[in-house]
């Protein structure tokens, strides 16, 4: 009972991260584990999102190696609770990396 309910809050932050990521340019395949890979758009690449992040206290992982995965930055989910706050991180983040791209 406790598992599935995690797994529900879990799905229900899956949502919610697939919704303001595509809204900000990112491409989100389907992925069933308790993670969300996020494929950047192009005027944010994976390192800079990563240190944006990590400036606001989020940390996630990238910079895959294999040629397929270059591009994607790995989130590890969990429900609205947690997940609400980080993507108001991760719009802040891009707005000003792409605030930055624009002024460059």
């Amino acid at each position: 009972e406790i598992t599935e309910e995690f797994r529900i809050e879990v799905e229900a932050g899956r949502q919610i991260l697939i919704k303001a990521a595509a809204d900000l340019g990112f491409s989100a395949p389907t992925c069933s584990g308790n993670f969300q890979l996020l494929e950047c758009p192009s005027q944010v690449t994976p390192a800079n999102l990563m240190v944006g992040l990590r400036e606001r206290g989020y940390l996630i992982k990238g910079g895959f190696m294999h040629p397929s995965l270059r591009n994607y930055v790995r989130v590890t989910l969990d429900g609205p609770d947690v997940i609400e706050p980080f993507v108001g991180k991760l719009i802040e983040t891009v707005m000003t990396l792409t605030h930055m791209s624009i002024k460059n």
